[in-house]
């Protein structure tokens, strides 16, 4: 049996909006003439909006403590105009730049007055360089007695911000010409140097502003979610970063390498472990033994988590993860490999649909270039917009990305560099278009209900360019298509790719079923295209035999919502449907008249 999360029905309609702290209290400021630098300044007018365009949660980057030392070694080497970076942490303390807890208190107040819930970071697998924890437990981090290589040289500044240490980064960084693995860490009293690993994946130079901890000690497991339970008290959503660096596999990889593999980081070939001794170490997930924990304790802490390297599905079916990151959604519609998106959602049907539920969908994120500079202003991205809104799954939405903005700003900004001006036109285009449908998400965030359609073109080939699926809530349903290509299509939707049912068959249905239309040439059925308000009638009997059939420009979607059965007892609805053709009209009871 999958290990899935025990989730609360907010969970499931929950849309987060993000926001760099910093770089928001600035456009703040200019938005309402006036200075704001604490979370308690921020004006309800501000909140009201995020809540009127239908956000229910807001993630706040860079509200903790940073560490002081991140923002002095971007100093030394040439980049003055900056603060220290959001995940270089100091502390799991409400910056007192921000106010603090108290201020972090009034905010959290006035925005569950709203209806809006507060998300924060949780960064597991590293702190800053210097840090409360490296000062009162450095044996929590991965280090060495020696230098791991005999060319390393520590004779720049004192980093550290307490006395009784020393803190010095390799001198490459500096000159350039190296990305040391470790810092030198030193205590005055006694002289004893240790040589501290940096955070680091393995994909590219170590993060030389961090420290890494050892997961492989069960007292660091224990600090780590002792530290993010005492979090979820402030926060009733976490994001957690890197997650998948701390799986069993991938830190035993980077870190404690079998004796066989060679490990992406420099030096760790001297800390080869066998694989059963590293179990003795690390014998559970740690993200099992957390997700436990949380299921035990009966609290509502909502975590979605950055994942990749193909571990999405480990931590949803087997380690108990809220929401995991679904970077295919991005990656595929945008470089249009739709094909490989349908063929993805075809084995989350065939495998369990609920892993659909526990994707997190975005079209950017923190660590991606903005939306525009992705999907543009157009068609294209509404359209993909649509489908993050309308499929099962956890909607994200970046900072900036419906004032229209093209800046990407590093966790070291405290402002925007450009002066971006809101595109009044793109906003506008959402309030018409996108903040109508999440107002709406109960019907589209379930699968209980969920089907999935092939659209199937006039030679009888699946049209692989075009999503369509039907979902419904509360006896309301809706049909969803979205064309992502520049090319025009003709298709029909007549069945269902199949989805496992609970007594482990596979099912598939028709479209005519899904929308309840009964087999009858005296049922009529009368739906709204949410985008034009026109009407259009399609035949009970027609759509069971043929299914429905659509034409959709490039990038087009349509939705068809508020679905009326109709009972044809004088043969007006037939003459109606015959006219039509498919066309919709304003109001089709007002041609009731004329036939």
């Amino acid at each position: 049996m999958p290990n899935f999360s025990k989730d609360k029905a907010w969970m499931n309609n929950t849309i987060i909006l993000t926001k760099h702290t910093l770089v928001w209290f600035n456009q703040l400021s200019k938005k309402y003439n006036k200075q704001i630098k604490r979370l308690d300044q921020i004006p309800d007018e501000e909140l009201k909006e995020i809540a009127d365009r239908n956000f229910n949660a807001l993630w706040l980057i860079g509200i903790w403590e940073r560490s002081t030392a991140s923002k002095r070694i971007k100093e030394l080497t040439g980049n003055y105009d900056c603060v220290s970076s959001a995940y270089s942490i100091y502390d799991y303390k409400i910056a007192e730049n921000l106010g603090g807890r108290k201020a972090l208190l009034d905010l959290s107040k006035r925005a569950k007055n709203t209806g809006i819930k507060l998300a924060c970071d949780f960064v597991p697998n590293h702190t800053g360089i210097t840090s409360d924890w490296l000062f009162k437990h450095p044996d929590y981090f991965i280090q060495t007695e020696y230098k791991p290589f005999s060319n390393y040289s520590f004779t720049g500044e004192n980093l550290s911000s307490n006395k009784d240490y020393e803190i010095k980064i390799e001198d490459g960084y500096y000159s350039r010409k190296d990305a040391a693995v470790v810092f030198q860490f030193k205590e005055v009293k006694t002289g004893k140097t240790r040589y501290i690993y940096h955070g680091n994946d393995g994909t590219s130079m170590p993060w030389n502003d961090t420290a890494q901890l050892d997961l492989s000690k069960a007292k660091v497991r224990r600090a780590l979610i002792n530290q993010l339970k005492k979090i979820s008290r402030l926060f009733p959503i976490v994001r957690i970063d890197a997650a998948m660096m701390l799986t069993k596999y991938h830190f035993a990889r980077l870190w404690y390498p079998n004796p066989f593999e060679l490990s992406p980081i420099p030096s760790r070939y001297t800390a080869t472990t066998e694989e059963k001794d590293f179990n003795k170490k690390f014998p559970n997930e740690f993200w099992k033994d957390l997700t436990d924990e949380i299921k035990k304790s009966k609290r509502d802490i909502f975590l979605f988590a950055e994942t990749y390297w193909m571990t999405e599905w480990y931590f949803i079916k087997e380690l108990g993860m809220n929401r995991v990151y679904n970077s295919a959604f991005m990656n595929m519609l945008l470089q249009e490999k739709n094909e490989n998106y349908h063929q993805m959602v075809k084995d989350i049907l065939n495998d369990n649909p609920e892993i659909l539920t526990r994707l997190v969908n975005f079209l950017s994120n923190p660590d991606e270039e903005p939306v525009i500079n992705k999907f543009g202003k157009g068609d294209k991205y509404l359209g993909v917009t649509i489908m993050m809104l309308t499929l099962p799954g956890l909607p994200l939405f970046a900072h900036g990305q419906i004032e229209g903005f093209y800046e990407k700003y590093g966790m070291e900004y405290y402002k925007p560099h450009d002066n971006e001006i809101a595109d009044e036109g793109f906003v506008n285009w959402h309030k018409y278009e996108i903040f109508p449908l999440m107002k709406m998400r109960k019907l589209f965030s379930g699968v209980k209900h969920f089907e999935y359609f092939a659209a199937i073109l006039k030679n009888g080939k699946f049209e692989k360019n075009v999503f369509a699926y039907i979902n419904k809530y509360g006896g309301n349903k809706a049909l969803i298509i979205y064309n992502n290509k520049l090319d025009r299509s003709n298709f029909t939707l007549k069945d269902s790719y199949s989805k496992i049912s609970k007594d482990g068959t596979y099912v598939f249905t028709s479209i005519a079923k899904a929308l309840d239309i009964k087999n009858s040439r005296k049922y009529f059925y009368i739906y709204e295209d949410f985008k034009t308000k026109l009407q259009f009638i399609i035949s009970g009997f027609d759509a069971h035999k043929y299914g429905l059939s659509f034409k959709l420009k490039g990038y087009e979607y349509k939705i068809c919502l508020r679905y009326k059965e109709v009972f044809d007892s004088k043969g007006s609805y037939k003459k109606i449907y015959e006219k039509l053709k498919c066309k919709g009209v304003p109001s089709i009871n007002n041609l009731l008249e004329k036939y």
